[in-house]
């Protein structure tokens, strides 16, 4: 099964990484390029788990579009940041 978590901040990124460590493919989407970058590269997420590395079978991406290929979606978007989301996924949207 293909998971992808959408929401890189403390609660998304946990969730990513306890779903990962038993082998899982995991995607973790964030919305800064910059630091999905940062995460992939250096393994962690310093601003929200600074001590949490994040297992090599989580791979970190900002392209929304990516996600529509994954089974199963798991929002980890914060409730006052929901609808911006929206509009911005809409916007990138080829559908």
């Amino acid at each position: 099964m293909s998971i992808a978590v959408l929401g890189a901040g403390a609660f998304g990124t946990a969730l990513a990484i306890s779903l990962a460590r038993d082998g899982t493919d995991i995607t973790l989407w964030a919305r800064s390029e910059a630091n999905a970058k940062q995460m992939q590269l250096e393994r962690i997420n310093a601003v929200r788990l600074p001590n949490t590395t994040l297992p090599h079978t989580l791979s970190v991406t900002s392209n929304i579009d990516s996600i529509r290929v994954f089974q199963t979606l798991l929002l980890a978007v914060p409730m006052q940041q929901l609808a911006s989301f929206r509009a911005e996924e809409r916007s990138c949207s080829s559908v």
